[in-house]
């Protein structure tokens, strides 16, 4: 008995149908809050699945004697696609990223086809569209649940629609999903006769239509509108007659649009059971808002996009390496004047929110024309079978199945639905049932088993007449062999992936050490991540910042550049180069900054960090007596701090600055140089021949960015002790500004108001920076302006008052007040310094704040060490240079993760803040160590 049974289901494949059941409830529904996003279990739980019962399917195929030919009307334009798939892969530079995109296309084909070889009857489509209904209502049910805050405690409390994330991991996904479900699930309570399974049909329909306004997703809603025209117009243009069926059930049908009338009006309008403050109304009526953050986001997002397609549009970048180019493709695109308007919206992609762009992005024109083939074939086919179908229950199958289709296609315009693996399986299994549906079947209904099919797919034919399959059958040593090769590939690939997810769990667990400042912890958890996968970037970039932290800065340079090369974030240059500070390299660490602003041009940080590689470089120059190398990386670094002051108004010039520009003065004035140096920001342009702009380094081309593109007049307050040459610098950025006949004047007067010198401000023309744009206009470019005064000031309050001309016309001014003092004024003091009590093993984070006394920016480092109780130190932390404001209190961010358990007990803690000149202070502070 039990034989037999097991004979009947491997004769009717129920074991490869079962894990086909599995997936399609499993895909959309798996989730663990412990890996690092949703999206990583879900494609390692689904591709499992798929490879096994994809590679039993295969091993099945071999063994008949009589085979099922997988012919479709797709199948052409399916092959073509998965050639210029496999022929991308010359181009890739990441094989880990294309191996993981080809798993996934891989994936979506395998389920065609085994949806088109073994689901031919009614029975089994039912229970496949079951499937998706239940699993698709479970997921808005949840949706609904956080709606009104009812959630899992482990969840991280985010605010507003992003708390809408359900099983799926973003709103966005699960809209998708649901707007494509539910005209399937509009089609079978149309065709449903029993009044019981109406009624649930048509809750199931007003649950996923609710969760679907609660998601607040507008391109999903224009995605059902869209389908909902293409339903409709199929009806009318081809079986006009089918209007009648809904005269015919008008009660139901009303009924139905009163639910979903009341729920939109209820999701619409300020009400209790609707509680957040957007509504569906006010979210859709943004979709006409051009300039919203999110529109001009995607723009960007799009704009990069036709970039990568521009630098490979035949073939593409490679299978899976989109997010790989879209930083560099961005950063070319931000680098045109005309494009500055989106530097505000920089971001970092690794999805390009259309699938169209990203396809021809990653396989190139080729490939994309042959997606757009096998769409075309598609409505072709369904379009071709509702011609010829009469039985109403199939009319209504492929008018549901064009409408699914269309969602996810009309989605794919703003989203990427076919990068979303649950969403992905869902369009490739419509497309195989509506082959199945459009096959000439003498009936659909019945649970007969197989139906003889025409030549549009499927049928059952002999060996003999096909010489491919002969060979398998009459060569068994072959066929073993091809077997045998199947199970290694899968066994190969379930144990990679499963290794792989073990790794990102790894991953997730030490950023969570990360947060908690317990990097000795992290560090171990992140080194077993890597151990497990070796190939993703993003294992590389939390285990350099934890080397970082750790003050392992050899060996978080090697992280950060294994991390480079498939996983790239506004830290990651930013680390690396902080770590090539600590080393010493400030070449690299400039290298590593300039990538940065290129790439992310709307980080202050990496301004202020490159700004602050020019002081160092320029008071290297200063101790070998280079004066002019020393000045053009000052005026270099005045103009990049300036332009981080344009993302971040709390931005200061630093004393430091000023203090190097007055040792530049008393070696002028020591050389008796008159030249005064101008420089512009960031890159040097060239022009051959001909006349065109020729780039260095691409990572140096960037135009100043100003969001309101008007003039600014800003001058570095001076300082110097008195009587000492005094040098005054000044930036002016405006279309003013690249006009030859341009002068600037400053005026300083006393405190009272009376004027003490008068000075013109030079600049280096040649110097000058400005890019024409392919018609040729000139754009305004950034200046560094300079006066000496050689004899200085006595000591005293000033001000000083700059005027830019054009001729005799005013086109700028600006007055600023300064101080000249001796440097031993520059004080300050450590005002609180206390150590909280540890547990052993845990960090020891001081809390120490420092008062600047003085009226002028003050920098200070220093020291934080720990001392047991038999005086010998344990630790000596260096406290890195922060600017304190004038006037202020700071308090520094300092910790120290011991290496191995202190013992518990009385432990001293000093602190010795150094400022100014040869000044200090110095605190103690005892503290405990606890169990």
């Amino acid at each position: 008995m039990i034989k037999e049974k097991v004979k009947y289901c491997l004769r009717e494949e129920l074991i490869i149908k079962a894990g086909l059941i599995i997936l399609l409830f499993l895909a959309p529904l798996v989730f663990y809050p412990w890996a690092t996003t949703f999206t990583i279990t879900k494609n390692t739980t689904a591709q499992i699945i798929l490879f096994l019962i994809g590679g039993i399917w295969l091993i099945k195929q071999l063994e008949q004697k009589e085979s099922t030919l997988l012919k479709s009307p797709l199948n052409l334009p399916i092959l073509i696609f998965s050639l210029t798939i496999l022929i991308s892969l010359f181009q890739t530079n990441s094989l880990y990223d294309s191996f993981n995109e080809l798993a996934l296309w891989g994936s979506y084909l395998l389920l065609y086809f085994i949806v088109i070889s073994l689901i031919n009857n009614k029975k089994w489509i039912s229970i496949i569209l079951t499937t998706i209904f239940l699993a698709a209502s479970i997921a808005a049910v949840y949706c609904i649940f956080q709606f009104y805050g009812l959630d899992f405690s482990f969840w991280r409390k985010i605010g507003g629609r992003g708390s809408l994330f359900s099983t799926f991991g973003n709103p966005n996904y699960l809209a998708g999903h649901l707007a494509a479900v539910i005209p399937l699930a509009f089609i079978l309570f149309c065709l449903q006769k029993v009044k019981f399974k109406k009624i649930i049909l048509e809750l199931i329909i007003a649950l996923l239509y609710t969760s679907l306004l609660m998601t607040l997703c507008r391109g999903a809603w224009i995605a059902l509108f869209g389908s909902i025209v293409v339903m409709l117009g199929a009806i009318y243009f081809f079986k006009k007659s089918e209007f009648t069926f809904f005269r015919q059930n008008k009660v139901w049908v009303i009924s139905l649009i009163l639910i979903l009338l009341v729920i939109s009006i209820i999701y619409s309008t300020p009400n209790p059971l609707n509680p957040v403050e957007l509504n569906v109304t006010q979210r859709a009526a943004s979709v006409t808002e051009v300039g919203s953050s999110s529109m001009q986001t995607r723009l960007l997002i799009w704009l990069s996009s036709v970039e990568t397609i521009s630098q490979s549009p035949l073939l593409g970048r490679g299978i899976g390496t989109y997010g790989l180019y879209y930083l560099s493709s961005q950063g070319a695109v931000l680098s045109q004047k005309k494009y500055q308007k989106y530097i505000p919206y920089t971001n970092k992609s690794i999805n390009a929110h259309n699938d169209y762009l990203h396809i021809g992005a990653e396989i190139g024109i080729i490939g994309l024309a042959a997606f757009l083939w096998i769409i075309f074939a598609f409505y072709k086919n369904t379009l071709n079978g509702l011609v010829r179908a009469k039985n109403r229950e199939r009319i209504f199958l492929i008018i549901g199945f064009m409408g699914g289709v269309t969602v996810l296609l009309v989605h794919s315009l703003f989203s990427f639905p076919f990068h979303i693996i649950q969403n992905g399986m869902l369009f490739w299994l419509i497309l195989g049932i509506s082959v199945v549906v459009t096959r000439e079947l003498e009936e659909i209904g019945g649970d007969k088993g197989r139906k003889s099919l025409d030549n549009s797919g499927g049928k059952k034919f002999s060996s003999k007449k096909h010489k491919i399959f002969r060979i398998f059958k009459e060569n068994i040593f072959l066929r073993r062999v091809i077997q045998i090769g199947i199970v290694v590939i899968v066994i190969s690939f379930v144990v990679v992936k499963i290794n792989w997810y073990r790794a990102d769990i790894y991953l997730k667990k030490g950023e969570m050490l990360m947060q908690m400042e317990n990097y000795l912890r992290a560090v171990e958890e992140l080194e077993k991540s890597r151990e497990f996968n070796s190939y993703n970037g993003r294992n590389y970039l939390p285990l350099g910042v934890t080397y970082n932290n750790l003050g392992r800065y050899d060996e978080a340079v090697i992280a950060f550049k294994k991390a480079e090369k498939n996983w790239i974030t506004q830290e990651l240059y930013n680390d690396l180069g902080y770590a090539y500070l600590k080393i010493g390299n400030l070449e690299k660490a400039g290298e590593s900054f300039k990538k940065n602003i290129y790439m992310f041009p709307n980080i202050a940080e990496a301004y202020l960090n490159l700004a602050n590689v020019y002081v160092l470089q320029a008071e290297k120059d200063l101790e070998e007596e280079k004066v002019e190398k020393a000045e053009e990386k000052l005026d270099k670094s005045f103009m990049i701090y300036k332009q981080g002051m344009i993302f971040d108004k709390k931005i200061s010039f630093p004393d430091r600055l000023i203090k190097d520009y007055q040792r530049v003065a008393v070696e002028k004035v020591a050389l008796d140089s008159e030249e005064i140096n101008s420089s512009g920001l960031l890159v040097r342009e060239e022009r051959s021949a001909n006349g065109e702009i020729v780039m260095g380094n691409p990572y140096n081309s960037r135009y100043f960015y100003d969001p309101q593109d008007s003039s600014i007049l800003d001058i570095l307050s001076p300082w110097a002790p008195p009587g000492e040459p005094l040098y005054f610098k000044s930036f002016f950025y405006g279309e003013d500004n690249i006009k030859k006949n341009l002068s600037a004047f400053l005026e300083v007067e006393d405190g009272e108001g009376n004027s003490i010198a008068s000075l013109e401000m030079k600049k280096n023309e040649k110097d000058l920076f400005f890019k024409p744009t392919e018609e040729g206009t000139i754009y305004c470019a950034p200046t560094v302006w300079s006066a000496l005064l050689k004899d200085g000031l006595p000591k005293g309050e000033y001000q000083v008052r700059l005027k830019v001309k054009d001729g005799e016309r005013e086109v700028a001014e600006i007055e600023k007040r300064f101080k000249i003092f001796k440097e031993k004024e520059i004080s300050g003091k450590i005002i609180e310094f206390s150590v909280p009590q540890a547990k052993s093993g845990e960090a020891i984070i001081p809390k120490i704040i420092f008062k600047n006394q003085s009226i002028e920016i003050l920098p200070v480092w220093g020291f934080f060490k720990i001392i047991n109780n038999k005086g010998q130190e344990i630790a000596n932390v260096i406290i890195d240079k922060v600017d304190v404001p004038a006037s202020a209190d700071k308090e520094f961010e300092v910790s120290w993760q011991p290496e191995k358990r202190l013992p518990v007990g009385l432990y001293k803690a000093e602190v010795i803040a150094i400022f100014g000149k040869d000044q200090a202070d110095h605190r103690e502070s005892l503290f405990l160590v606890i169990k």
